[in-house]
This record gives structure tokens, sequence and C-alpha cells, in this order.
């Protein structure tokens, strides 16, 4: 779409299964404001995928000081099915040879699989804001036109009651670059306040209303409308990315603090983490980047 959501109007997000938007648009004079780290990190509530590994199947052998590894290495293992780290050597560990005694330590073992655990779930967590970050880019820094925009449109209707767009209205296109046509057909008594919605979403948009149908003009995206995009938007965006990973860090490296007797593993948790942060801030530019080289394009409609 050719438009930026608003950050005075810009309901955002839900992440993981759902990512459901709902966005309004505002002028080029408004940036956008998303990726907000504390909206963010409260919806971070669903569980994460039970079979994602996010490191080597290299297993941590616990009591060799010799062991050459790198400081994300301490996080490496499997993911449970209830999103607990499992290190298949802790098993071995804990039992003997003739008889599968529980050995001394164990809570010290546990408290170690709870803060592999939060690692794990931590670099889940940055990687769940870069898809959002990509989601981001292609639907609000596009050269075409995305109908996802007006159908994540929160309408409010008179009784105070507010609905998404699409719940009201058939959204279609009559031809590749315009106009978008909504359909009240089936809710005709939401027509006004929808009108209402479509203007806030920016300066230049005027929808025209033929009976029970609403057309909104799709207005061309000029040479310097993309290059502010390019430089003054995306810019925003990446750095409102940067931060909620910035947050993510903090808050676990404070619960990993918390969670672990063996301060030498906590160390090297923080520190696979921080190296984790810091690739994930150069995905984020890359993407970025990229976007911003097909904003600047020339580009005949």
């Amino acid at each position: 779409m050719r438009l930026i959501p608003s950050c005075h109007s810009f309901c955002y997000f839900r992440l993981l299964a759902r990512k459901n938007f709902a966005t309004s648009v505002a002028s080029s004079s408004v940036l956008p404001e998303f990726l907000t780290p504390k909206s963010l990190i409260g919806q971070l509530q669903q569980p994460f995928s039970t079979t994602l590994c996010l490191c080597n199947n290299k297993q941590i052998k616990r009591g060799k000081k010799d062991r050459k590894s790198t400081d994300i290495a301490a996080i490496k293992g499997t993911v449970s099915t209830r999103g607990v780290l499992v290190d298949d050597d802790e098993d071995d560990d804990d039992e003997d040879d003739d008889g599968g005694a529980v050995k001394k330590g164990k809570s010290n073992s546990g408290s170690s699989n709870n803060a592999k655990a939060l690692a794990v779930e931590a670099m889940h967590e940055m990687e769940e804001y870069l898809k959002t970050l990509n989601d981001a880019l292609i639907k609000h820094l596009s050269l075409k036109v995305n109908l996802k925009v007006y159908e994540d449109l929160s309408v409010t209707l008179e009784n105070g009651e507010t609905h998404r767009l699409i719940k009201f209205a058939r959204i279609s296109l009559k031809t590749p670059n315009g106009p978008v046509v909504l359909n009240f057909s089936d809710n005709p008594a939401a027509i006004k306040p929808a009108k209402l919605a479509i203007q806030s979403m920016a300066e230049n948009v005027s929808p025209q209303m033929d009976g029970i149908v609403i057309h909104v003009p799709i207005p061309k995206l000029t040479r310097e409308r993309r290059e502010e995009l390019a430089t003054h938007s995306a810019g925003l965006i990446l750095n409102e990315y940067k931060l909620a990973l910035n947050e993510v860090y903090k808050k676990y490296t404070k619960l990993l603090d918390r969670s672990s007797n063996n301060k030498e593993l906590v160390v090297r948790l923080c520190n696979g983490l921080l190296a984790e942060k810091r690739k994930y801030d150069k995905m984020g530019e890359d993407k970025v980047k990229e976007r911003r080289e097909i904003l600047l394009k020339e580009i005949d409609f």
C-alpha cells in the first residue's frame, strides 16, 4: 500500500499465530509508530513452537571444563512438547549405572534447564519480531495497493462498537492500480462510519459513495514520496524494531540472573543472547535496506 500508518491512530498487531493488524494511515508529515517495545512484549503470550530447535543438536556435556564452545552453545538442545529445553545428557547424568538412582544436584540441574529454556524463549521472540518487521515493511512500504490496509481498518459504529472494516464490506480492486471498491450490501448501516474511517487514513484520500458502494481512488506515488518513505519512515521502523529487540534482551537477562545459581552458565547464556540480538539487528538492517532500494526504483504506473 502506498500509505503510512498514523502514529495517532495506529493500533498494531498481535504476534505469533494470529498477527492481526489493525491500522490507520496518515499524511506524509506523520511517521509510523509501531513495534513499540511495551505494547509488543505484552502481546507475546502464546506458547512458542514445540518442535523448533534454535541451535545445533550437539549436546552440552556438564562438568567438562576443557570443552570448546561459543557462548551460544550453552543454549543448544531441543524443545520438548511443553516448550522446555531438554538436554539429553541430563538424564544420563542423573542416574547411577546400577539402578537409575537420582544423583545429588538434581535441583541445580533443574535450575540450569530453566535458564536454558528462558534463553530459547528469548531467541524465539527475536525471531518473531523479525517476521513482524518483514510483514510491516511489505504492508506499509510497498509500491503496490495492499487491501490488507483497508481490511484491518478500525470502524467505530454509532453504538460505540469497533470492528475491522472487512466485517462490514466486501473489498476488492477494480484495476491493479485502483480504485478500491467497498461493497456494503450486507451491512448498509456501516457505510457512514466506514467512510469517516477511510477519510481519516490520509489527507489525500477522498472516498466516493455510490449507493451502497464506496470507491476509494489510489493516489499516485511520486518519486518524492518514495524518497520520503525510504529515508525517513523506513529509518524509524528500523529504530523501533531495534528497541523491541533491546527490550527482549533486557527482560531475559534479568530473568536469567534469577533463574539459576550457576552464574557461569548465566553469563554464557547472556553473552549468547547478546550475540543473537546483534545478529537480528543486522538482519533487520538488511531487510530495511532491501525495501529502500525497491522504493527508490523508477516505476511507471
